[in-house]
């Protein structure tokens, strides 16, 4: 069976009760249809890259990201779809399928968050992508010259 791995991005000014029974009615549908290997990965309120328009039609900046990583026939992945699509309170969802490559490990997940937080901890104290060039020995100012000249 292939290797999937969807993305529920919630909105979030549902009580977390309620966010939490919804994922388990997600995980119990796809399990139910045949699915093996669930892991579940919720990640919590994350500010949106771009404002979303809600159910009541006001603009949401963040939401809550649960990601499922399953193994299963197409025919669950279908299911599981088209329940998400009739749902008012998924802001967006999407399922990617891997043929080879398995999906990332929820663990996978957050070492790669540790490194984001590490740059961003490097920004902080006013170390950007400059300093961090210039720390390779590149000769950032000549490559300036260049793109100027």
């Amino acid at each position: 069976m292939p290797l999937y791995e969807t993305t529920l991005v919630i909105d979030s000014l549902l009580e977390e009760t309620v966010i939490t029974e919804k994922v388990q009615k997600y995980v119990d549908l796809v399990t139910k249809a045949g699915a093996v290997d669930l892991q579940v990965d919720r990640r919590g309120v994350r500010k949106l890259a771009y404002d979303i328009k809600g159910k009541d039609g006001q603009w949401r900046t963040q939401a809550d990201y649960t990601f499922l990583f399953y193994e299963a026939p197409g025919t669950a992945v279908n299911i599981l779809e088209k329940q998400l699509l009739l749902d008012e309170d998924m802001l967006r969802t999407m399922t990617v399928r891997y043929d080879r490559m398995p999906p990332a490990t929820p663990a996978d997940l957050n070492a790669i968050e540790a490194v984001d937080s590490s740059r961003d901890d490097d920004e902080e104290r006013g170390r950007g992508d400059r300093e961090r060039v210039k720390d390779t020995g590149v000769d950032v100012d000549a490559l300036d010259e260049e793109e100027e000249g």
